[in-house]
């Protein structure tokens, strides 16, 4: 191999020095290196170079003579290969040139003839006839002359052509382009460049005019052999000014074939520097025939196969390959030899590695296997991503590779992956050569199986899967008859996109052995795959979860009743973050599995079945694991897979006893904090978790405060050291284990020792919460400790604190506990069940009186009476689709799991659960509110804060359930709570959207109710619509009160006496209104009740009456004892009415002081 890679090298650099046939590579690169280091006691001596060889720098040797002294600075040696330099007629041309370069041009002026003759065209290697015997025969004066006079002429040409942007033409020159001349053209130009000839040219565009010539880039690298030029500086112009555009290629190849073989010869003068020259021509997507001919030339096989597939693995470098060979592949293209010679270069690299592996029973070493993986890898790229047509007969050789026997190892197994996926893709295409290896891939996949377990053994940690996840994964498709999925497989492996058809899947399935259309031995063999270990999202090798998939979809364990379960556990127990989308698809599927089994019969009585997580193991594992940072993400995805299998199956099949063991508003918050490991999941255990338990996480739903916000929600370490901050200041507490007796002395010390009890509190808060789980009936009971009014504040506050943080691990069995304490002493279960409180809900308000006095422990009832309105409508809606769903208490046929009537009937379902839950919520809302009346008209500061707590529970149900608000203000509630509830309570502005129908009703104490509340919402909320609904009520009391008895009236308008005074205060425009109604009112009161008395009199006549009704007062009772009983009825109806018109009198009074209203009117 590396014989042929030498005879590829020389055969490619000694390009160039056609001129001297004796001359090699290394020749050529010793001489550029001597002249590079002005070292011309090298140059001179004997032993290194013939004078053949010297005469590519006899212009730098001979420059180098007149400016050195030759006896001190030669040895007798060089001074011996002078003096024979001195009688060689070229040496002598040279050296007479140079001393016609330091004459003035007068002197040297050539004849007419003489130009005319030499600068006529001759065809190239035309130095035998014609303009070229002349220049042959000219004086060396004379060749300066008309090389000069050539090289203008085309750097004219060359300027035209940039100026008016046509494309420039190739140059025809008989010495340029000879090949016995050219040497004297090189010397003559160097002289020109060099000596003081009068020749002002741009040295920068020299190497860019000279490709014009046929011969020009061997004249360009002999001007840089001779120090004219660095390699760098050349090289770079070549690849800067190269043409980018494939349609340029057809019209200007054979300017960009110049610059690739005057690139080639620079490589040639410093192969160090072809890495550099490669590289650049990459970077700008120029020169690929250079970059292919340089790589094949100057790396190592190894190296070449790397450059190469990075060229097609990525886009735009592939896009760029791929219009090469299409080019190249075109007939009688002049890049078709470089596409040759690249596969017959790596076609016999790889003959290569197959006979070593021959020599060795058919085994490739682990030297030879990344040479080997990479040569197919590369070889099929080439194929179907840059569309390099190969030979039956070139696959055959890549299949003899593909077919041998690999080493025991991590690349190993790499390569026979590979080779696998390489069998699929070429066993799309429409060729025959695999069927030539027909014994061959039995044996081999024979040995592929019998030694899958020793390649598993040698996989290294980085390495997820081994060939014989991607052999079930094939087997699994093709009997599946899946072409998508296979697809997958060949993209995934090769990262090429190959269609694979229906049709191809026979042709794919005869070649491989009998074995992979057995079912049964491809389940049997996926249950023993290998787990992945530290599965995430970084991984993207997810070979064996995507066999298990792939079975699990089609229900293939459960039909041949292969266990699978234990294989997912571990496989969950080994994922870490970022969540893979992976994993979370093989929670869905297995759920599916496990709730859709495959059934062969539909009438059998019984059918095989996967079967889900043991809901033993799942209790152990929360228990044992206690929120320990390694098991934190393991949880998790149990959590997701509780939640999805509840919300897939649409009812809760597990116990209670699961969900209590379980931190899932924890679980949820802890998620939200880190999104970004957790992205692929957050979303969808967020949706199974508001489906079936929002209630314990309704504070992230609805975004409603925790009820202590000084309290910090752990982290997952901090727990698990029992070290965290749970204050401004830095506390550190051990996490020691907690028992009964901490709890019974903070209860002894509430009353007594409140600080000490306060301690007790504030250590429980920073114990671990698995040791508080088994303590949940003790710490809820300590709340009856903190019911009584001389109990100090703090101290109830500290509960709260402690309450909420064990909310955050175990909320339905704290708040079943917590119902349980808050009852009347000797009353009441130890615990309730979450069944029982979703039941009846009612049953949690009815509690302690002095409950409804303590604000912190209140907010603990509203927090759990406002989790089980959630709780009991989700309870009621799954028992309603259960009962849809299930007949008789036996599932229906996974068919048939949603029948077409209940689909047509579930607007009306959500509607029944809808109205059921708002009946319950109405009555419990009723039972707080009439705890909640203040005693005395003088409210407390802690009745205050109750109310406010309550008025903040009620905002948030009202906004929760819009309709809720209606129905309880239907209900009707004390008319001392509508303020508080008015001022406190934001959304109470929705009541103008229904008030209207209050006020219709016709019941007056539901009317008096409506006035009162449109009162205090027209102080609260001065709007157009409330001013429309205060409008509209005064019309319909005018209307109204003459249907009424003189009775009802004078009651019924005393009463609304003051809630209309507080409208016409706001919305001052219907006083009038207000004044026409109550007039209307006392006219009927004055006819029908007594004596008639003005409505509205004067002042003066406001005063005569109340002196008249002071006497009458005193005569009243002085004669009272005489009255019967029904003059002091018929008195009492005249003092009321007497005492409405005179508060009638006073509440109008202000308005028509103002002028708002008009007696006259």
């Amino acid at each position: 191999m590396l014989a042929k890679s030498s005879n590829l090298h020389n055969s490619l650099t000694m390009i160039g020095v056609q001129s001297c046939s004796l001359a090699t590579s290394a020749v050529v690169e010793q001489l550029y290196r001597a002249v590079l280091s002005s070292d011309l006691e090298m140059l001179c001596s004997s032993g290194q170079f013939s004078v053949a060889n010297l005469s590519m720098v006899y212009p730098y040797l001979l420059t180098r003579v007149f400016g050195v002294d030759i006896g001190r600075a030669l040895s007798h040696e060089g001074k011996n290969l002078l003096n024979k330099l001195v009688v060689d007629k070229r040496a002598l041309d040279v050296f007479h040139m140079k001393l016609a370069s330091v004459e003035t041009t007068s002197k040297v002026e050539p004849q007419q003839s003489v130009v005319e003759s030499t600068t006529g065209t001759a065809g190239v290697g035309g130095g035998g006839g014609g303009g070229g015997l002349h220049f042959e025969n000219c004086t060396p004066s004379e060749k300066l002359m008309l090389v000069r006079c050539e090289v203008a002429k085309a750097i004219s040409a060359w300027h035209h052509a940039r100026r008016t942007g046509t494309p420039v033409k190739q140059r025809s020159y008989c010495a340029a382009d000879s090949e016995q001349l050219v040497d004297d053209f090189c010397d003559a130009l160097f002289m020109l460049c060099y000596g003081n000839f009068g020749f002002c040219v741009d040295l920068h565009i020299l190497p860019e005019v000279l490709l014009l010539y046929h011969n020009g880039p061997l004249i360009v690298q002999r001007l840089t052999m001779n120090g004219l030029y660095s390699v760098g500086e050349v090289a770079d112009l070549m690849i800067r000014n190269a043409e980018t555009s494939a349609e340029a290629y057809e019209e200007r190849m054979w300017l960009i074939i110049r610059r690739e073989k005057t690139l080639q010869y620079l490589c040639a003068l410093a192969p160090e520097c072809s890495s550099l020259l490669i590289r650049s021509a990459v970077e700008q997507l120029k020169l690929l025939g250079f970059v292919l001919q340089a790589s094949m030339c100057y790396y190592s096989f190894e190296k070449l196969l790397s450059t190469l597939l990075q060229l097609i693995e990525n886009n735009e470098t592939l896009l760029w390959f791929f219009q090469f060979v299409k080019l190249s592949q075109k007939p009688f293209n002049r890049y078709e030899p470089i596409l040759t010679q690249l596969k017959a270069h790596l076609l016999c690299q790889m003959e290569t590695l197959a006979s070593a592996a021959a020599s060795n029973d058919d085994t490739l070493p682990i030297g030879d296997l990344s040479l080997a993986l990479n040569s197919i890898k590369l070889f099929t790229k080439l194929r179907f991503l840059v569309g390099l047509r190969w030979t039956d007969d070139e696959c055959r050789v890549m299949m003899k590779l593909l077919l041998k026997k690999a080493e025991i190892s991590t690349i190993g197994a790499q390569f026979h992956a590979l080779g696998l996926v390489a069998l699929i893709a070429f066993g799309c295409q429409q060729n025959d050569f695999i069927t030539n290896f027909s014994d061959q891939l039995n044996q081999w996949f024979q040995y592929l199986i019998a030694r899958e377990e020793d390649f598993d053994k040698c996989l290294s940690k980085d390495v997820n899967s081994g060939y014989g996840d991607v052999l079930l994964l094939i087997a699994i498709h093709i009997v599946c008859k899946s072409v998508k999925d296979l697809q997958r497989i060949v993209k995934r492996g090769l990262n090429i996109h190959v269609s694979v058809l229906p049709k191809h899947l026979d042709r794919i399935r005869e070649r491989l052995p009998s074995f992979i259309s057995d079912k049964q031995f491809i389940v049997r063999q996926a249950a023993k795959v290998r787990v992945t270990r530290e599965l995430s999202a970084k991984i993207t090798d997810v070979l064996p979860i995507d066999c298990v998939i792939a079975l699990l979809h089609w229900r293939a364990f459960s039909r041949y009743q292969v266990h699978i379960s234990d294989w997912i556990f571990k496989q969950l127990s080994q994922c870490c973050t970022p969540i893979s989308d992976t994993t979370v698809e093989l929670i869905e599927m297995f759920v599916h599995s496990c709730l859709n089994p495959y059934i062969e019969n539909e009438h059998a009585s019984s059918s095989p079945i996967i079967n889900p997580f043991a809901e033993s193991k799942l209790i152990a594992f929360y228990k044992e694991t206690a929120l320990q940072t390694e098991h934190f993400v393991m949880q998790v995805l149990l959590l997701y897979y509780i939640l999805y299998y509840e919300n897939y199956y649409n009812e809760n099949i597990r116990k209670f006893d699961l969900i209590d063991t379980i931190p899932v508003q924890y679980i949820i918050i802890q998620i939200e904090l880190h999104g970004r490991d957790y992205s692929a999941l957050f979303i969808k255990i967020l949706k199974c978790a508001v489906n079936l338990y929002s209630y314990l996480i309704f504070p992230m739903c609805l975004k409603i405060p925790r009820l202590a916000s000084d309290v910090p929600i752990p982290s997952v370490d901090a727990i698990r050291e029992g070290l965290y901050l749970t204050c401004p200041h830095s506390y550190l507490f051990s996490n020691r284990s907690v028992d009964s007796s901490i709890l019974s002395l903070a209860a002894r010390c509430s009353k007594k020792f409140p600080k000490k009890s306060l301690a007790m509190l504030r250590k429980l808060r920073r114990c671990n919460p698995g040791g508080l789980f088994e303590l949940l009936p003790e710490l809820t009971n300590y709340v009856r400790y903190l019911l009584d009014s001389d109990v100090a504040f703090a101290l109830q506050q500290e509960y709260l604190s402690l309450w909420n943080y064990m909310e955050l691990f175990y909320s339905r069995k704290l708040h079943g506990h917590t119902v349980a304490s808050l009852k009347p002493s000797g009353t009441g279960a130890k615990f309730y069940s979450h069944t029982s409180l979703c039941d009846d809900i009612k049953q949690i308000v009815v509690c302690d009186v002095r409950v409804f006095k303590v604000a912190p422990i209140f907010k603990i009832l509203l927090r759990v009476l406002h989790c089980y309105f959630s709780a009991a409508r989700l309870a009621l809606e799954q028992k309603i689709v259960i009962n849809a769903l299930v007949g008789g208490g036996k599932r229906k046929s996974a068919k048939t799991s949603t029948p077409t009537g209940f689909e047509d009937s579930n607007t009306s379902v959500s509607e029944c659960v809808r109205q059921y839950a708002i009946l319950n919520e109405v009555i419990c809302i009723q039972a707080l509110l009439d705890s909640c009346m203040p005693d005395d008209e003088q409210v407390s500061i802690e009745e205050r804060e109750v109310l406010v707590h309550l008025c903040n529970f009620l905002h948030q149900v009202f906004i929760a359930e819009p309709l809720l608000i209606k129905a309880i203000h239907h209900q009707g509630y004390s008319t001392k709570l509508i303020s508080i509830i008015v001022r406190n309570v934001p959304s109470m502005h929705v009541c103008f959207d229904w008030i209207k129908e209050l006020i219709t009703m016709s019941d007056l104490q539901i009317k008096i109710f409506s006035i009162e509340l449109l009162s205090h919402l027209c102080v609260e909320h001065p709007i157009d619509k409330a001013y429309r609904c205060a409008e509209f009520l005064l019309n319909v009391l005018y209307t109204m009160i003459d249907k009424l008895e003189s009775k009802q009236v004078l009651r019924f308008c005393s009463k609304i006496l003051q809630a209309t005074m507080r409208i016409c205060r706001v919305f001052q425009p219907l006083v009038l209104l207000a004044y026409k109604l109550f007039d209307k009112a006392s006219t009927i009161v004055n006819v029908n009740c007594g004596d008639a008395v003005h409505v509205l009199p004067t002042d003066s006549e406001l005063r005569e009456q109340e002196e008249q009704l002071d006497e009458d007062e005193k005569q009243s009772s002085q004669d009272a004892a005489s009255l019967d009983i029904a003059a002091a009825a018929k008195n009492n109806l005249k003092n009321e009415k007497e005492q409405f018109l005179t508060q009638v009198r006073s509440a109008f009074q202000q308005f028509i002081g103002h002028g708002l209203i008009d007696i006259a009117d």
